[in-house]
Formats: structure tokens, sequence, C-alpha cells
């Protein structure tokens, strides 16, 4: 259109002796005229899954891959994406993956903006292979999903009922609203559990962990990464390096051990069973009325006065049964050097 522009106005004006160089500066300018981040057009892929398919893969580079359940019983795959796709069947895995990553790489570093790629899957084992970028999984139900993000991004699921398995190098993990297992393993990653409900199982390194407003049975080992449980009710077991754990409350049992990372908070303990080597036991211990047993053999123990104090071995020992009006059951804090504080901020 510019080009037929110029060439009109250039010959009414009886200079048509110029207009071919300018018309040839044009064309060579025009690519560069066209904007860099503009997108192209999204195409939507169907791919008919039989019953012998059991599990479909996703595989990217650095892109957002939205998985969205299908509203009928269709046994059709569909994926919008704006580029192209490869395809491959083996045995009972159906894989779809996005062409070129070098190519999309580039042009993700040059726009700032992943593409975008919507998954509506039938009923089917779900799994997603992408380096970075971001995974949005929303009102699932029956979900079997395994998610793999060996770089750096994030990965968001809320609603869902079934089983989850994610694995990521670092960036952000958020569970919210969600029914039945759960398995996160993860090197620099925050991860955020909330309203969750059924057995989580996480394996951390240097991350932050938070489980918030959940119950079920909890296990965690981690080695730098912080525990944090806020409003959590059930049973919980971890094994600590560095990191601590922090009740703010917890209603259960717990048995745990932390090499160096402190466990401090409030606790309405049914089983209670914490040891460790350097690191210091705060706990309140409201309303409780039940049998606790201190011991330290280089650390200090500040427990009720009431409480029985005996020193035998080189252990130093603190015996009783605090008095609260409920919450009965055992309380066995043992450390080697940190301290061991309790306390009752309500009988």
């Amino acid at each position: 259109m510019i080009y037929f522009m110029v060439d009109f106005l250039l010959y009414r004006k009886k200079l048509a002796f110029v207009s071919s160089y300018i018309k040839s500066f044009i064309c060579l300018c025009l690519p560069f005229l066209i904007p860099i981040g503009a997108e192209a057009k999204s195409v939507i892929y169907k791919y008919s899954v039989s019953q012998d398919i059991k599990s479909i893969r996703i595989q990217a580079h650095q892109a957002q891959i939205e998985l969205i359940p299908r509203k009928d019983k269709k046994q059709e795959l569909k994926v919008k994406y704006s580029g192209e796709l490869d395809t491959e069947e083996e045995e009972d895995v159906f894989t779809v993956s996005v062409e070129k990553f070098p190519d999309e790489e580039l042009a993700w570093k040059k726009t700032g903006k992943r593409p975008i790629i919507k998954v509506w899957a039938p009923a089917r084992n779900l799994e997603v292979a992408v380096f970075g970028g971001k995974v949005l999984v929303d009102k699932f139900t029956n979900i079997n999903l395994s998610v793999f993000m060996a770089g750096k991004g994030s990965v968001q699921v809320k609603r869902t009922k079934g089983t989850l398995k994610i694995f990521q190098s670092s960036g952000k993990i958020s569970v919210n609203s969600h029914k039945g297992d759960i398995t996160i393993q993860e090197e620099d990653s925050l991860v955020s559990l909330s309203s969750c409900k059924g057995k989580m199982n996480i394996r951390g390194f240097k991350g932050h962990l938070e489980v918030s407003k959940s119950s079920g049975y909890l296990d965690v080992k981690s080695f730098k990464a912080p525990l944090v449980l806020r409003r959590f009710a059930g049973q919980l077991t971890f094994q600590q390096e560095k990191g601590g754990v922090y009740f703010k409350p917890m209603i259960g049992s717990v048995i745990g051990f932390s090499k160096e990372g402190e466990i401090r908070g409030t606790l309405q303990p049914n089983e209670v069973n914490l040891k460790t080597d350097t690191g210091k036991i705060h706990l309140d211990l409201p309303y409780s009325q039940a049998w606790l047993t201190a011991e330290t053999w280089e650390g200090k123990i500040f427990t009720p006065i009431y409480f029985h104090r005996v020193k035998t071995g080189g252990m130093d020992r603190s015996r009783g049964r605090l008095r609260g009006s409920k919450h009965t059951g055992k309380v066995s804090l043992k450390s080697r050097s940190g301290s061991i504080r309790v306390y009752q901020s309500v009988n």
C-alpha cells in the first residue's frame, strides 16, 4: 500500500524520474518497519487419541502451557498454538512437541513473550516437559499429572483432584485446593500448598516450603529450605539439615529430626517426637495436658516449674504432665546441644 501511494503522488507532481529510486528504498526498509513483536495467528490442531494410549506428553522449550479439561467425553486432543507441532506415538504414549526449539528461544529473548500453548486433553495421564516458562492447570478431576521443568519458571495448579508430581529446578510452585496425592521435588523454588487434602511428599534443597490451611499426611525432607506450616492438621514427618520448621499453628502428630535448623511454634499435639543436633526447640503447647519428656546432653531445658528435673550420666532430663484442659498425648523432645523451651500461653 505504501509502495503504490508514493508512486501515485510522485507521478502527479511530475517527478516520475525519482519514483523508482524511492520505491526501491521502501522495499528495502519495509521488513524493518514491521513490529518485531507481531504474533502469528494461532491454529487449533486436533488429534484422535485411541483407547490404547495411556499417557499424553506435551514438550516445549520456552512456553506458557495451559491445560484445560474437556467438558465432553470425546477422545480427542486439541492443541492451540501459533507455530508448527510435531507428533509421535510410541507404545502407549502420544507426544506433541514444539518444533524448532532454538528459533523459539531466540524469538522469546527478542520479544520477552513466551509462546502460549493451550491444551484440551481427554481423560489420560498427562505429562508436561518444558525447560522454562509457565504451566497452568485448573479445574481437573481425576487428574494424573507430571510436570518436569529443568530451568526457571512457575507451575500453578488449582481446583484439582487426583495425583500431582512436580519436578522443578527453580522458580515457583503453587498448588491450591487440591484433593489427592502430591509429590514435589525442588532445587531452589518457592513452594506453596494451600487448602490441600491428602498425602503430600516434598523434597527440597534450598527453596522455601509453606503449607497452609491443609490436612492429611505430610512428609518433608530438605537441606536448606525452611518449612512453614500455617493451620495444618494431620500427621507430619520431616528430616531437615539446615532449614528450620515453624508451626503457626499445627494440630496432630509430629515425628521429625533437624540437624541445625530450629523447631519453633504452636502445637496442639497428639503424639510428638522431635530430635535435634544443634538446633533449638521452642514450643507453645496451649490447652495441652500431655505427658512431656525433654532431654539434652549439652543444651539447656526450660519447662514448667512443677516438672521433675534430674541429671544422670551427663544428660539433663525434665518430665511431667502439662496442666492444660484438653489435648492429651505424649511429647518427647531431645537435643544434643540445642536448647529446649516449652511453655503454655493458654491453659
